[in-house]
């Protein structure tokens, strides 16, 4: 049986009108929000820039001082409570475990790295956790947690970059000679010499092992 398109129309008009006016606050709705997140977005990757430009700022002879990490601080603070949410707040985290870290409040400048690498857990070419990594590593060396900065290096290991990997493995092991555990370090380098790829110099490899097995 064919269906009167007309008489439909007509005893369903209302539903049909109250259904097309839904479908164009929902699309409507979610055209909004896309273009609020992308506005956010926006405006915090350019506050996340002010809050970077102050940090770097530090390494210039004609302008930086320890005074422009504290304002990164502030702008950055300021980014994450009003872009709260957004990527560019995410990558706030590392700038300021930076801030922290120039200003060698180390405990502090941990929580922000964490927080960065909560997000991006394991390094990779098109983050920067291998450097949140190594930072953590510098600010609990200086707190003498060396076993904690151990646990930091082989986060880094985990990378998919031969050369950063074999740096990772490298202070590994050397930081278990100085603390006095060469079987720990005898292990790592090993481990590397598995790796065809990972090492040009096996001979330099092999000497180490010899001389932390002598200890």
């Amino acid at each position: 049986m064919a269906i009167d398109v007309e008489e439909f129309f007509k005893k369903n008009k209302k539903l049909i009108i109250f259904c097309c006016i839904g479908i164009i606050i929902i699309a409507g709705g979610i055209i909004g929000y896309k273009y609020y997140n992308g506005y956010r977005e926006s405006k915090a990757y350019a506050a996340l820039g002010k809050g970077v430009r102050l940090y770097l700022s530090v390494g210039d002879s004609k302008t930086g001082n320890l005074k422009n990490v504290k304002k990164s601080i502030v702008a950055l603070r300021q980014l994450k409570t009003k872009y709260s949410g957004t990527k560019a707040e995410i990558i706030a985290n590392f700038y300021l475990g930076s801030d922290y870290l120039l200003l060698r409040k180390y405990k502090k400048s941990i929580i922000y790295f964490k927080k960065y690498t909560a997000h991006e857990p394991i390094p990779h070419k098109n983050n920067i956790s291998y450097l949140a990594y190594s930072d953590m590593v510098t600010a609990e060396l200086n707190q003498k947690n060396n076993l904690k900065a151990v646990n930091y290096l082989k986060k880094m290991a985990k990378i998919n970059d031969v050369k950063l990997k074999e740096y990772a493995m490298l202070e590994e092991a050397s930081i278990y000679t100085m603390i006095g555990k060469p079987k720990q370090a005898v292990a790592v380098y090993k481990k590397m010499l598995e790796n065809d790829a990972m090492t040009k110099s096996r001979g330099h490899i092999e000497n180490l092992i010899q001389l932390n097995s002598k200890r």
